[in-house]
């Protein structure tokens, strides 16, 4: 299987989300599959273009031994809608997680050498701090919350952060400003996550 580039900038999806109709994107072919956590869930946790869900496909043909023999990935169709998910012998978060970075190491690694069926990836992954910063997917992000259980049970895996944009997962964090005053003045302070950085 040959992961085909696309000839349109990877990124207008993500530009535009605001006005994603996955119904109508499902239909048109401009998102490709829906990503679940394994072959039984029934929640999506992010949803693929079809470069990425070619890329995918690929990983199981031609990169078995990377994941001790398994196809990391499982693929199906539900009521026409494509879905890739871990595969179950990929049961854990751990095992998962490193079946996932395992993948985005390897696109990221074809991508800087310019194999054009990976370049598309080249925009998201080329950053120097690549890897240096995991990312959690979450099954349920409010299942913990609901359940009153802060075990953090929903955990999918873990990968690096700058790549989750590739499989459409869902960011979560939380923007901190402080506000006081002082001497009769008000003075206001936004946190930074590094001097590069606003």
């Amino acid at each position: 299987s040959t992961v085909m580039a696309s000839s349109n900038p990877y990124f207008d999806l993500i530009d535009n989300l605001a006005n994603v109709d996955l119904a109508k994107d499902l239909k048109t072919g401009k998102i490709k599959a829906a990503f679940y956590p394994s072959s039984a869930s029934q929640m999506p946790v992010g949803w693929l273009l079809p470069e990425v869900y070619d890329a995918l496909r690929a990983e199981n043909t031609n990169h078995k031994g990377d994941y001790g023999g398994k196809e990391p990935y499982g693929f199906s169709s539900e009521n026409g809608i494509n879905r890739v998910f871990f595969s179950d012998s990929f049961n854990t978060r751990a095992q998962r997680s490193q079946a996932i970075q395992t993948t985005v190491v390897r696109w990221r690694e074809l991508a800087l050498k310019g194999d054009p069926n990976y370049v598309v990836f080249k925009s998201a992954l080329k950053t120097d701090k690549f890897g240096k910063e995991l990312f959690a997917v979450h099954e349920d992000p409010d299942k913990d919350l609901r359940s009153g259980n802060n075990s953090k049970t929903g955990i999918v895996c873990d990968l690096p952060a700058h790549a989750a944009c590739l499989f459409s997962f869902v960011h979560y964090g939380a923007h901190i400003t402080l506000c006081h005053e002082d001497s009769g003045e008000w003075k206001i302070w936004v946190q930074r996550r590094e001097d590069n950085k606003s």
